[in-house]
């Protein structure tokens, strides 16, 4: 059985302890920046269906934004449909940007199991998001416009 606090608390001993990375938590998350990457990583943990006994179980998810600020077009969606899930870990989402009406964000997302989560799993799917993130945020600004994050930080 894993609850979103117990999880929470084996994410944040994971990525403080296990990986030496300074976070900064924030009510449903932990953020890492990185001082020689345009993005940041988010990392939250989330309630999931209950096992077969009806146990809780978790989920956590490792995010980067990509771009924000992005008109959404055909060819974005193209890109996104056939692109997105080229990395080995993660894909691209779209998300509606509600502070910027008629506008798209851009998410490079990974989901982990929370139960049974170790160092080496988690660490990976931080690096993965984050290469990715950071090496697409580049190339899809020259195709689609957009700011980075490290743009909307400046």
């Amino acid at each position: 059985m894993a609850t979103v606090e117990l999880t929470r608390g084996k994410v944040k001993q994971l990525l403080t302890d296990g990986m030496g990375l300074r976070i900064a938590p924030s009510a449903d998350a932990y953020c890492v920046d990185f001082t020689d990457a345009s993005t940041r990583v988010r990392i939250t943990v989330r309630d999931w269906l209950p096992d077969p006994e009806g146990a809780a179980q978790t989920v956590v998810v490792v995010e980067a934004l990509v771009l924000q600020g992005v008109r959404p077009t055909p060819a974005l969606y193209e890109w996104v449909a056939r692109e997105g899930r080229s990395k080995p870990f993660g894909h691209i989402e779209v998300h509606d940007d509600r502070h910027e009406p008629g506008t798209v964000f851009l998410m490079m997302t990974h989901t982990l199991l929370g139960d049974q989560l170790d160092k080496c799993e988690l660490e990976t799917a931080v690096w993965g998001v984050l290469f990715a993130a950071d090496c697409w945020d580049d190339e899809l600004q020259r195709r689609f416009g957009g700011r980075r994050a490290k743009d909307a930080r400046q």
